[in-house]
């Protein structure tokens, strides 16, 4: 009997002993698992089917709700309840048509927009205490976390306005996860009628940590409209993303327009874009609008500008600009262009965006008055007179350097592939165009008109010219061929002549077949140095493009 039970003893022993085991080989397979990411791949793997089920249920709800005319706030949440087994989602219809879909239970929100495409996001709720944390220093800079912070900051500002402030998170005017409540007044009031309230005054570092605003919605009917207006002489505006609608009357723009002091050189805007639609009359621009002299450097524009007289993708006037690229539409009248309007320095920029102006001085990078280096314009640019495919016109300031333009250029006088416009010290050096060149009187490849104080020199053209007076593969006009030297153009150009007004000069500008313009010993060529009364260019900025990044044809250094 003894034997017995310790036989049951041992039994039991080795029985716990082998559970024991089976749970610690059962933990290290998990914690191996664990390591090598499967369990993590695997819940991905179910929250992305969840989502794309949910998706295409709602799909179904928003086709059927169309069919049956019960594309209404109303009429989607009583079928996404009625689909989903629920009583509390959130459903918000905008003017635009687009909609923002809660559905509380598995914490998605869904966003359609007014073409009817879904995203969708997992938000979590906003941990955010009424007003903004933080000290508004450097070190412990003022937080905004929410759509409601935003608005303490622009409704208070003077208690901010010469402090550190920072944006803790994307924020988005269309989602209620943005918001510290879902507050569905707030929300319709910020997304219609006028929408959000300028920031008006600021002087202090406002740094976007490289979060996102979506879906700024500003519609004032007076001057000076964008995110912060009225700026102080020290204010400084960085590592923001900004997306919406912006519409004023004179002075309009996405991040900033408007200083209190003209010529402070403490106004900064660095490292910003803007997928903003801009609308306005005069001084309409992308990032900043008529503040006196700034420094915008990394800035881009992707929005569409519409206005009537200084329109630009950036900045109107008076900028110092670097590396800023233009993505948007940009629609005006008189001084138009991509990144700047007039008077300034524009560094290291691209321009991407189609220019329409229906008045003068219309340019892929500046409408006029702009030095520019380093620049380049991919998007189409039409005007009347005065069209450049980097500017319109050039008067007392004017140096484009190391520039090249990729985008069809069209207008009906004085119109150019590099400048429309050359004139009062002018200075085209380092230079080229590929694209059409198309107007009536004045047309030229590389600038259309250029009078005898200017100079244009070590530049080339491959882009077709048409017109019908003063027609050129390099200028349309020119005043002095003695401020002319190492250009060349196409030979296979219909237009067949170096300068409207002369033909072909040797050493001034002549055709080249398109082998030589390949070729070894034109790079030699273009990099020599020239002498002229106010002006020795020895820049070598050529070298041969062996990558084929031109189709072969010289390019920058």
């Amino acid at each position: 009997m003894k034997t017995l039970k310790d036989k049951r003893g041992i039994s039991l022993i080795v029985l716990v002993i082998t559970i024991i085991l089976i749970i610690i080989i059962a933990g290290a397979i998990i914690l191996s698992l664990n390591a090598s990411g499967v369990i993590e791949r695997a819940h991905k793997a179910v929250d992305s089917f969840n989502e794309g089920a949910e998706k295409e249920r709602l799909q179904v709800i928003l086709s059927s709700a169309y069919k049956s005319n019960m594309l209404t706030e109303s009429g989607i949440k009583e079928a996404v309840d009625r689909e989903f087994g629920i009583n509390n989602s959130k459903v918000k219809m905008f003017d635009d048509g687009a909609i923002t879909i809660l559905i509380e239970n598995s914490k998605r929100e869904f966003y359609v927009d007014s073409k009817g495409q879904i995203s969708v996001t997992t938000i979590s709720k906003v941990q955010d205490a009424e007003g903004l944390s933080g000290t508004g220093t450097e070190v412990n800079p003022y937080k905004i976390n929410s759509i409601e912070d935003l608005v303490e900051f622009s409704e208070n500002i003077n208690t901010y306005k010469t402090s550190y402030v920072e944006l803790s998170r994307d924020l988005d005017f269309r989602s209620f996860g943005s918001y510290r409540e879902i507050n569905e007044e707030l929300m319709d009031s910020l997304t219609s009628g006028e929408g959000f309230s300028p920031i008006n005054g600021y002087n202090g570092i406002f740094d976007g940590k490289n979060h996102t605003i979506s879906n700024l919605f500003i519609d004032r009917n007076n001057d000076k409209v964008a995110l912060f207006t009225v700026a102080g002489t020290k204010i400084n505006i960085k590592n923001l993303t900004l997306r919406g609608k912006v519409k004023g009357n004179n002075i309009v723009a996405g991040i900033l327009a408007g200083a209190a002091q003209w010529g402070s050189e403490y106004i900064v805007i660095s490292n910003c874009n803007t997928y903003v639609d801009v609308t306005g009359n005069d001084n309409v621009c992308g990032i900043v609008s008529e503040i006196g002299s700034i420094s915008c450097l990394n800035c881009n524009n992707y929005g569409t500008i519409i206005g009537r007289d200084n329109c630009a993708g950036i900045t109107k006037s008076y900028a110092n600009i670097s590396n800023c690229n233009n993505y948007g539409i940009i629609k005006g009248r008189d001084n138009c262009g991509g990144i700047t309007a007039n008077v300034g320095n524009v560094t290291g920029c691209n321009n991407y965006g189609n220019i329409e102006g229906t008045g003068i001085q219309i340019g892929g990078i500046s409408g006029g008055g702009t030095n520019i280096y380093n620049c380049a314009n991919f998007g189409k640019v039409e005007g009347t007179e005065c069209v450049g495919g980097i500017q319109g016109f050039s008067y007392n300031v004017g140096k484009i350097q190391r520039c090249y333009n990729m985008g069809q250029v069209k207008g009906t006088k004085y119109v150019g592939g590099i400048e429309g416009k050359a004139w009062r010290g002018a200075n085209i050096s380092c230079a080229y165009n590929t694209k059409s060149i198309v107007g009536n009187e004045s047309v030229g490849g590389i600038v259309g008109w250029i009078d005898d104080s200017a100079l244009c020199s070590n530049c080339y053209s491959v882009g077709e010219v048409q017109g019908t007076k003063y027609i050129g593969g390099i200028a349309g006009s020119v005043s002095s061929i003695d401020r002319m030297s190492n250009t060349y153009y196409l030979n296979t150009l219909t237009c067949n002549k170096a300068f409207g007004n002369t033909g072909d000069v040797d050493g001034k500008g002549q055709s080249i077949s398109s082998s030589d313009l390949k070729g070894t010993s034109i790079i030699a060529t273009l990099n020599a140095s020239h002498g002229h009364d106010d002006v020795d260019y020895t820049d070598n900025c050529w070298k041969l493009d062996t990558n084929n990044e031109n189709n072969g044809y010289p390019i920058f250094k």
